[in-house]
């Protein structure tokens, strides 16, 4: 038996090398599955809101059904709902409550059986010459819009799902109509005359709103 290997010609050494590199290229770099649209949660959903516990005086409460809204998928996670996708017509057909800049909106409605707004509240607890920041959203990250001092009177119109944020409606002037005081069957973003925003439910005392949504 021989002590030398044979080997093949030095061409056909070089091809057989070239080969491999290039399975072995294939093998380390799968193809890459179609691009998708990032998932950024501006789509369009239909969001089942979980049940909100609404006050009436300073012991009672009750348990109102969660409302169903279209919203953004970003928006819908934030209030603690559930998501579920609509047709693309549907989606194209209601705007985003979500708004430029991180605004979120204050929702109204949702229940044909009670007011838009079906409680009111009052600023408390602040210390003097203090006031409370009405922002554009649920959270300090959202910029300020305005704000509140002790005893003012607002409607409580939504929230968050760890209740630490009640959007809320407020008129400007005595006497003035905010619009929240009759049934209004599908939620919406409040577009009345008053002002709206959200604030830490923390110094706000609820109750009934009863004769006081207007």
């Amino acid at each position: 038996m021989s002590q030398h290997e044979t080997f093949p010609p030095r061409g056909v050494r070089r091809l057989a090398a070239a080969l491999a590199f290039a399975a072995a290229v294939v093998v380390a770099a799968p193809l890459a599955p179609p691009a998708q649209a990032a998932d950024d949660g501006s789509a369009q959903v239909s969001c089942q809101l979980p049940p909100q516990i609404r006050r009436l005086g300073r012991q009672a409460t009750y348990l109102a059904a969660g409302r169903i809204i279209q919203t953004t998928a970003s928006d819908c996670r934030v209030r603690g709902g559930q998501a579920k996708p609509l047709p693309a017509a549907s989606a194209a057909a209601t705007p985003a409550p979500a708004a430029a800049g991180g605004a979120m909106a204050v929702m109204v409605g949702g229940d044909a059986q009670q007011a838009a707004c079906p409680v009111s509240g009052e600023i408390v607890g602040l210390q003097a010459a203090s006031s409370l920041s009405v922002r554009a959203g649920p959270g300090t990250a959202h910029p300020r819009q305005d704000r509140l001092a002790n005893g003012r009177r607002v409607f409580v119109c939504d929230g968050t799902a760890d209740e630490k944020w009640l959007g809320v409606v407020y008129p400007t002037a005595a006497g003035q109509d905010c619009g929240v005081a009759d049934p209004r069957a599908e939620a919406a973003p409040y577009a009345g005359p008053c002002r709206h925003g959200w604030v830490s439910a923390g110094w706000v005392r609820t109750h009934a709103a009863g004769a006081d949504a207007h």
